[in-house]
C-alpha cells in the first residue's frame, strides 16, 4: 500500500475542515438572523432511529413576507448528522415555534441558533488536526 502524498493529506484536511467550518460559520451567523413564528408540520424518526430512538427529523413551515418556506434544520450541526438529540416533547407536531432565518436568503433557517458542538464535530476536528500533523511532520 502506498503512503498518502502531501496532496492527499491536504485534500482530506480541506474536506473535513470545510464540513466543520460550514457548521461553525452558519452557527455563528444564525445568532444574528431575524426570527419569525413557524409551525411544526411533522416529526418522524429517520432510519438511524434503531441506533437512537430519540433522534428525529423535525419539519416546520414559516412565513417571511408573502413567501412560505419549509425546512427541517434544527441547529448547526444538524441533529440528523450527529447534533444534539431532538426529543418528541421539544417539538410536538402542530406546535408553534420560533424560526430563525437568514434575512438575505430566507430559505436558510434553524430552530436553535448558534453553534452546537457535538461528538461528530469533535471527531472531525481530531481528524483535521491529525491530517495537518501528518503533513507537517512529514515535511
Amino acid at each position: 500500500m502506498h503512503p498518502l502524498s502531501d496532496w492527499h493529506v491536504i485534500f482530506l484536511s480541506m474536506i473535513f475542515g470545510g464540513i466543520f467550518s460550514y457548521d461553525l460559520i452558519m452557527g455563528v451567523l444564525s445568532k444574528r438572523w431575524a426570527s419569525t413564528s413557524g409551525t411544526i408540520t411533522h416529526v418522524k424518526a429517520p432510519t438511524l432511529s434503531r441506533l437512537d430512538p430519540k433522534r428525529l427529523t423535525v419539519g416546520y413551515v414559516y412565513k417571511v413576507g408573502d413567501n412560505t418556506f419549509s425546512s427541517s434544520r434544527v441547529s448547526f450541526p444538524d441533529p440528523v448528522t450527529g447534533g444534539r438529540s431532538v426529543l418528541y416533547s421539544d417539538y410536538p407536531e402542530g406546535s408553534d415555534v420560533m424560526v430563525f432565518y437568514n434575512p438575505k436568503n430566507p430559505k436558510n433557517s434553524c430552530l436553535r441558533p448558534g453553534f452546537k458542538p457535538n461528538w461528530l464535530t469533535a471527531a472531525l476536528c481530531l481528524i483535521f488536526s491529525a491530517c495537518v500533523f501528518v503533513l507537517v511532520r512529514g515535511s
